[in-house]
């Protein structure tokens, strides 16, 4: 393979057979433009070599842009054994990290600015463009050979049709992301307006390099001490009320409210678990036992006895209402619903358990707990001897903008709180924090716990850059902000279509309600799902949730900001346009034709 070469910028001889990019603020061992072992690539010293400059390490390729210079396993740095890179000032071990990270395709175009891309041994890259038929000699990503439909027919093959996948009629086959953008196979760019995985933007250089950096030096068996472990936790426990304390890594939400259960029943002898209605808590035999939202729809179904589902405190559709009622009355109101199936639990002799809630409900059609529910509610569990949780897995990590969990505007302290999801910002992790008492349950009945993968190295480096990038870059007041000009622009949309019954939102988790009759309040689902696809259509991503599959939700990653905001209400103004207009003529037709009918 050639190897290039930057003339006029950088004064570096090149190393054999391959090229490394570094952009202008990206730095190799000790100072930027540094090279590898038998070559210094010294652009004047310390001094930014520009994003232009080159740097070369023998028998690899690997274009970093941004953040740090990635080298593979063949490949050495200055002063380091094989399979080292430079990342600033230090240096971390990275073991092949082709294998790691596979190159999607990349359309001619070029490079961004924030983008990541590892190059097999061999491949020649320039800073203008990755040609896409280069890869397909590689084998580095066979996927990327494959066309949508042969994919779509081995997912047909090798996948239960019981996963499903979005927009399943013409599933989206999304081969990159980045930041609040995703992107086809034809390099089409879409805009996440769901995506609450990605929690501070897709594949975030910061993120991918904690995780990938970890995976290159151990990730094994929890079992073996790591610094990463604890220093993550102590993370977790410093943003929650002083008395939890004590995590509980797993791998996700539904393993966090199956051991939280579990934990419950030991400590407090007592099996009965009192839910909200349509309440998500997950996949497992017992999580999907206290998910309505998914046996609601179950043929044959039998509810299980220990599982007691009071109403969904729903202020637009629920039994007590808005305007009717205050939102204070509300809580009141549908907290005394809880209180009276945990007194009917005490009168027949046992006590509850676990009262499990979403601090704000997702599934089940972005609802918001009407102001001062869990108070009461967690008073009435508590005095039958029960615990309550929090379940963040949806909310957390400053999604809402006024506070980090969005359990603490009820004023209250949960003896659980599970959190997920967004807190590897794809990579797969989760947890259960909980009360050292609660926690040392185990110890005493003398039950060992571990999990294999919960807690690995990877994942609490992962954990860690996230909850750091939510710091530095203030993405909580950043959702507070966003969040108040996406509401104020959903509720004059509102105001000018009859088809949003209602508008919700706290910072970037937010919810229209779709309806044919605001009146009576009569959801929409088909009009709603004539939405999604239009807004699909014009590149924007969104979805429907609730019992009714009529509630667009929104939760975009927290770096979505005020421009697309506008973008989204643009396209949506218009598709509810057509969709109005649609509905009058329908409704013209059908009138004319009663007409005659009558004639």
């Amino acid at each position: 393979m050639a190897v290039q070469k930057e003339r006029g910028l950088c004064n570096s001889e090149p190393v054999q057979h391959s090229t490394v990019w570094v952009t202008q603020h990206s730095t190799a061992q000790h100072s930027v433009g540094r090279t590898a072992q038998h070559s210094t690539a010294q652009c004047g010293s310390a001094q930014q070599c520009g994003s232009h400059s080159t740097v070369q390490c023998e028998h690899s390729t690997v274009v970093w842009f941004s953040t740090a210079v990635w080298v593979t396993q063949h490949s050495t740095t200055q002063h380091s054994s094989v399979g080292r890179t430079a990342h600033k000032s230090n240096i971390f071990p990275v073991a092949n990290c082709t294998s790691i990270m596979a190159i999607d395709d990349i359309a001619e175009g070029g490079l961004s600015n924030d983008s990541l891309v590892v190059v097999p041994n061999g491949l020649t890259v320039t800073k203008d463009k990755l040609l896409p038929a280069s890869l397909q000699s590689t084998g580095i990503s066979e996927t990327t050979a494959l066309t949508k439909a042969d994919t779509l027919a081995l997912r047909n093959k090798h996948i239960s049709n019981s996963c499903t996948v979005f927009f399943h009629e013409n599933p989206l086959k999304i081969v990159r992301a980045q930041r609040q953008y995703m992107y086809d196979e034809n390099g089409i760019e879409y805009l996440d307006c769901i995506n609450n995985v990605a929690h501070v933007g897709h594949c975030h250089p910061k993120v991918v390099a904690a995780a990938a950096n970890q995976l290159a030096q151990q990730c094994t068996n929890s079992r073996f001490l790591h610094d990463n472990m604890v220093l993550c936790a102590q993370k977790i426990a410093s943003t929650m009320p002083e008395q939890l304390s004590v995590v509980f890594f797993v791998n996700s939400g539904s393993e966090a409210n199956d051991l939280a259960i579990r934990l419950s029943r030991h400590y407090t002898g007592h099996k009965d678990v009192v839910i909200l209605d349509h309440a998500y808590h997950g996949t497992t035999i017992t999580t999907t036992d206290i998910s309505p939202h998914k046996w609601h729809h179950l043929k044959d179904y039998k509810q299980k006895k220990w599982v007691h589902v009071a109403p969904q405190p729903d202020a637009y559709r629920g039994m007590f209402r808005s305007p009717e009622h205050t939102d204070a009355d509300l809580g009141r109101l549908y907290a005394g619903e809880v209180e009276k199936i945990t007194d009917r639990i005490a009168k027949e002799g046992r006590g509850v358990g676990l009262f499990l809630a979403e601090s704000l409900q997702s599934c089940a059609g972005q609802v918001f707990l009407p102001e001062g529910y869990l108070k009461p509610v967690y008073e009435a569990v508590r005095s039958t001897g029960g615990l309550c949780l929090a379940d963040e897995v949806q909310t957390g990590f400053g999604r809402i903008g006024t506070h980090y969990w969005a359990f603490q505007e009820q004023g209250v302290i949960p003896d659980f709180v599970t959190i997920g999801k967004s807190m590897g910002n794809g990579f797969p992790v989760a947890a259960l924090v909980t009360t050292p008492e609660i926690a040392g349950t185990f110890v005493k009945m003398g039950i060992e716990y571990f999990n294999s993968y919960g807690g690995n190295a990877a994942s609490c480096a992962a954990t860690l850059a996230v909850m750091q990038v939510i710091e530095d870059e203030q993405l909580q007041n950043h959702a507070k902000r966003v969040g108040d000009y996406f509401l104020t622009g959903l509720i004059a949309l509102q105001k000018k279509h009859r088809q949003i019954g209602d508008v919700r939102g706290k910072g970037l988790f937010l919810g229209i309600e779709i309806v044919s009759d605001r009146v009576k309040r009569i959801p929409d689902a088909c009009t709603a799902h004539l939405i999604i696809m239009a807004m699909r259509a014009r590149n924007v991503i969104l979805s429907v949730e609730g019992p009714a599959d009529n509630v667009v939700k929104i939760k975009p990653p927290m770096c979505f900001t005020t421009a697309n905001v506008d973008l989204l209400l643009g396209i949506m103004d218009e598709c509810l346009s057509s969709a109005g207009e649609a509905a009058v003529a329908i409704e013209s037709a059908i009138e004319r034709d009663h007409v005659l009918n009558e004639e």
